[in-house]
């Protein structure tokens, strides 16, 4: 399965689960077997599987059964019963299992059952001072220093995986397999950190599932809390260097900045300098990630969190769907009316509530961070490869960390990164704030380069991010607009954002013709895929040739003039793609308000050559779209900061 595109991402009502996870939590605030589970259930997505956490008073006898993989959480410390059929299902399953952690005496309560599986656990009930996990020649931390002994009875029948070491030369087996039983000798969710022993739990995965991907050494970096706050020549220097050493880079822009105690509020339309340098970023490589809309609560932007009140520990006051919604469409608007596109989230400092986590889901398909299991700020993951969240959002790995500003050290990420080749589809990402001094920057690129990963931008993911007609997206095979009786205008434009064609549709697209519906704006989308320009009338575009085929074409025209024919309006074919790909491209339309029609098809695009290359490599294209002549629609006002952004003029409208 290829890890670039994520995989399908059906409802729980339709999909069939493939993993259960049996968790032997009591009632509490905050149940430790719900907390690792959630993990689980994030990290099942690199996989394309689906599961369900149940816990022992809930199981149903026959449930593993029913599933393909069973994973047991042992994570209460308080004393649990296991109920007899739950013991009984587990001895019988014929199915891989996946014990972690503590109660495992209660499966092998007999010296048969223990001969049976070949080991149990030792006498002593913990043991203490482990400080490393060794994996594949690695040593790998281990922030809890505790773990369950084992005792093996039956070497030839168990293999130990990953060993926990102590100071001394002392070691236990950390991860041990006996057939299809697997054993954790700890909880690799508790205290996790960079580099940390969890990673040997996320490889393993691979094994479990008997999915053994590919072995690749990718690398991301993200330039972090990018405001109007930030000087535009020091981004202008730090994307000519980064372009300079060929590394592809992210820009996490928060759109409007707010300080509270100073009453001050900037938004990127008072900053015309500001944008021209985030553009100029985009044409060196850049793309940009929305890092929340003000990234502040009731603190400063980029230092307070946005969705989450920290002391309380809480979600805001008066967190809702529509709150969420309204900060997104302000974000955004002030994004497209200052010709910048972004192409996935950011949850500042990670943390939301679930309420938060959904809406943000109907706009982007994707997201770049790490995800809170609860709605607790202690309960936050990271990913070491990317994967689909519980909530199905594609999520883009952020595992490395960044370079601290009151002691920086490039060198631990490098160290992280040696750590990270544990995994063998791991991503070695991370973050960097512009305004320290770069010759961090460039140490830490140094050492990662030096670990075999090489950067690549996050365009080579199918992102997109869907805001009624508004569309931006980095690749698909199947455009989904509101566009009924419009004409259809294609911006063609490179990946650093220079125009390299112009298209407009001859006739308005019709839902008979089977290209959407409703009303249209502004989109973005890559080269080859269709966007709706939703016009009333194709007046004042200029030269344009007529086709033989009238109503039914596209015609082409070059930023240098002239026009030309360029075929068949895209959704009367499509690009032919491997059928795995198309089903899990099937399963990631964002909601529309109202309910679509089938898509827009692409062409497959030429390179210069002539030949054929891949829709998802290289050029992007932006569609605008309004009513009347698309060249009246390049104007508006920057928006009055003391007004809601509803009651702007041409408010709802990118320009």
């Amino acid at each position: 399965m290829s890890q670039n595109r994520p995989p399908a991402v059906l409802s729980p009502a339709t999909s069939p689960a493939d993993v259960l996870i049996i968790h032997d939590s009591l009632s509490g605030p905050l149940p430790s077997g719900i907390v690792c589970g959630m993990n689980i259930l994030d990290l099942l997505g690199h996989f394309g599987l689906k599961g369900n956490i149940v816990s022992l008073d809930n199981y149903k006898t026959g449930e593993i059964a029913r599933h393909r993989f069973v994973f047991v959480l042992g994570v209460d410390d308080r004393h649990v019963v296991y109920p007899p059929n739950v013991l009984s299902d587990l001895r019988a399953a014929a199915i891989p299992v996946f014990w972690i952690f503590k109660h495992l005496d209660e499966l092998v309560a007999t010296p048969q059952d223990a001969a049976r599986l070949g080991f149990r656990p030792g006498r002593a009930p913990l043991a203490e001072h482990f400080q490393t996990v060794s994996y594949k020649g690695t040593s790998l931390l281990k922030g809890e220093p505790s773990l369950i002994p084992l005792e093996v009875l039956d070497e030839a029948r168990v293999k130990v995986l990953a060993r926990a070491e102590a100071d001394g030369g002392r070691s236990e087996p950390y991860v041990v397999r006996s057939g299809n039983f697997w054993y954790a000798a700890d909880s690799p969710f508790a205290f996790v950190a960079e580099g940390d022993r969890y990673w040997v739990f996320c490889d393993l995965l691979h094994e479990f599932f008997n999915q053994p991907h590919q072995e690749e050494r990718k690398a991301l970096l993200r330039l972090e809390d990018v405001s109007v706050e930030d000087e535009p020549e020091k981004l202008q220097e730090l994307a000519d260097y980064l372009a300079g050493r060929g590394v592809p880079f992210q820009i996490a822009l928060i759109p409007i900045f707010k300080d509270p105690s100073t009453g001050e509020e900037v938004w990127l339309s008072d900053r015309p300098q500001f944008v021209r340098a985030v553009r100029y970023m985009v044409s060196k490589g850049g793309l940009v990630v929305l890092h929340g809309v003000t990234h502040q609560y009731r603190g400063r932007s980029g230092d307070d969190f946005e969705f989450w009140d920290v002391a309380a520990n809480r979600p805001i006051q008066a967190d809702s769907a529509t709150l969420v919604e309204h900060k997104l469409r302000q974000g955004l608007d002030e994004c497209f009316r200052n010709g910048i596109y972004p192409v996935t989230w950011e949850t500042p400092h990670y943390m939301a509530s679930s309420v938060d986590y959904q809406t943000i889901a109907r706009f982007f398909n994707s997201s770049y961070e790490r995800v809170a299991s609860a709605n607790d700020a202690e309960t936050g993951n990271q990913f070491p490869y990317p994967t689909v969240d519980r909530y199905g959002r594609f999520i883009i790995p952020e595992a490395l960390g960044f370079i601290s500003a009151e002691k920086p050290n490039p060198d631990l990420l490098a160290a992280n990164a040696a750590r990270l080749k544990v995994v063998r589809d791991g991503v070695a990402s991370f973050f960097f704030h512009p305004f320290l001094d770069i010759q961090y920057l460039a140490a830490a690129l140094d050492g990662i380069e030096k670990n075999g990963f090489r950067f690549q931008s996050i365009r080579d993911y199918d992102l997109r991010l869907q805001m009624d007609e508004r569309l931006v997206q980095t690749y698909t095979e199947t455009v989904r607009l509101p566009i009924d009786g419009r004409y259809l205008h294609r911006l063609m434009m490179h990946a650093d954002g220079r125009v390299s064609g112009e298209s407009f549709s001859e006739k308005p697209l019709t839902a008979r013709r089977r290209a959407g519906h409703g009303r249209g704006d502004r989109n973005l989308c890559p080269e080859g895929v269709a966007a709706a320009d939703p016009v009333g009338e194709a007046h004042g575009l200029g030269r344009i040739e007529a086709r033989a085929e009238a109503g039914r074409g596209e015609h082409h025209r070059d930023p240098a003039g002239g026009a030309r024919p360029v075929g068949r309006l895209p959704f009367e074919g499509g690009l032919e793609q491997p059928e795995e790909l198309r089903e899990r491209l099937r399963g990631l339309r964002l909601p529309h308000v109202h309910p679509p029609l089938e898509g827009v098809q692409h062409r497959r695009p030429r390179a210069r050559d002539g030949r054929h290359r891949p829709a998802w490599r290289g050029r992007a294209a932006r569609a605008e779209a309004g009513r009347g002549d698309p060249r009246l629609r390049q104007g508006g006002r920057p928006p009055d900061p003391g007004r809601p952004l509803s009651s702007q003029p041409g408010a709802g409208s990118a320009r």
